[in-house]
């Protein structure tokens, strides 16, 4: 899955934790590339 969306695997394992802990909040864009959506929308393929 990181491979497909040229993250690696630790930022997406960071974003699986993120969402787990704050649901969409944690997601939301700080200084990042991807948007909120983006990462949700990532974390539904896996």
């Amino acid at each position: 899955m990181s491979k497909h969306y040229s993250l690696s695997y630790s930022q997406l394992r960071r974003w699986v934790n993120l969402f787990q802990t704050h649901g969409e909040a944690g997601l939301e864009r700080k200084s990042a590339s991807y948007s909120a959506a983006q990462k949700l929308a990532i974390q539904q393929h896996m």
